[in-house]
């Protein structure tokens, strides 16, 4: 299948266009299918439409940001199947569904949106996240990044109350909580010295995963910005659960229903259903390292296996070809 995949120039933590570019790449080298790469921020409409007509695809990808209407209608003009890739449902599946209308499919990295753009006469395949193994891997690392609890991340409610609730235990503990506004937390005077308020880079966070005895995955409130006012829950793991795993450093992960499609629970990943739950498995798993590493190992074999961005497009692209068919 021949593929126009049109990048998101949206700049994240999650380095997502980066990461997909790259797989797509290594996609091209295997021959499989057939993808070129474009920028709409770089390209003119009278050079992306050019672009298209010589390439000839089979179908075209907007990645993430939608296309602006002048684009979408000229595009349209050439009676090629044209679809939209969200990553961020649930949390802003109202949004989707109005702004993925014009589209002929809608590429979701959240499962549990699938039927709610069926209701809406929306065609959608499940497109889940991964990891990019030459950024996130094991790796040795200073001082500086060690720790034996780290967290990595904005402070949404559910997070503020979970490390509030956790603060005696994370104070006495080697802890390092990283990300803007921490601030709001009711004991940050207890923590602000475990606390750094700052977005870091990739690469960056690779070497605090691979420092951290325990990395904890907290999952983000399903209707933080009010887009989700269905409150369809979340039930996908996040990119975060595949990069932790790729360094091989050990998480603790709020449970979701679809974990289990991707991991072994209490084989090669560890989840928790509440902050009692949370705190009974820190003090467990700081205590029992050998287990802990032989669970982290576990989950790196299957992540190099199952959920590097190559391996998730490719998959991703042969069930795209069936469906535009």
């Amino acid at each position: 299948m021949r593929v126009i995949h049109i990048t998101s120039g949206v700049d994240s933590l999650s380095n997502l266009d980066f990461n997909m570019s790259r797989a797509y790449e290594n996609i091209n080298k295997k021959a499989t299918h057939k993808i070129n790469i474009v920028s709409k921020e770089k390209e003119s409409i009278q050079s992306l439409l050019a672009k298209v007509k010589k390439f000839k695809p089979d179908v075209i990808i907007i990645f993430r940001a939608p296309l602006p209407t002048a684009y979408l209608s000229a595009f349209k003009k050439l009676r090629i199947p044209i679809g939209r890739w969200v990553v961020d449902d649930p949390h802003r599946i109202d949004k989707h569904v109005l702004k993925c209308k014009p589209y002929d499919f809608v590429i979701t990295q959240e499962k549990n949106c699938l039927s709610v753009y069926k209701k809406n006469n929306l065609r959608a395949i499940h497109g889940p996240l991964a990891t990019n193994e030459q950024e996130y891997y094991p790796m040795k690392v200073s001082d500086k990044y060690v720790s034996d609890i780290c967290f990595i991340g904005t402070p949404y409610k559910n997070r503020l109350a979970i490390i509030d609730s956790l603060a005696d235990l994370l104070q006495e503990k080697n802890t390092i909580i990283i990300g803007p506004k921490w601030e709001q937390l009711k004991n940050y005077t207890t923590l602000k010295n475990s606390i750094m308020n700052q977005t870091l880079p990739p690469n960056e966070v690779a070497k605090y995963y691979n420092g951290a005895k325990i990395v904890l995955n907290l999952n983000r409130p399903i209707n933080d910005v009010g887009l989700n006012k269905q409150k369809v829950n979340a039930i996908t793991p996040n990119n975060r659960t595949f990069d932790i795993a790729a360094c091989q450093a050990f998480q603790l992960t709020a449970y979701l229903e679809e974990l289990e499609a991707y991991y072994k629970i209490n084989d090669e990943i560890i989840c928790f259903n509440h902050k009692e739950e949370l705190r009974e498995h820190i003090l467990y798993y700081l205590e029992h390292s050998e287990e802990r590493q032989h669970i982290a190992q576990k989950a790196y074999k299957r992540t190099l296996f199952n959920h590097t961005y190559t391996i998730r497009l490719e998959s991703i692209l042969d069930r795209l070809q069936s469906f535009i068919t």
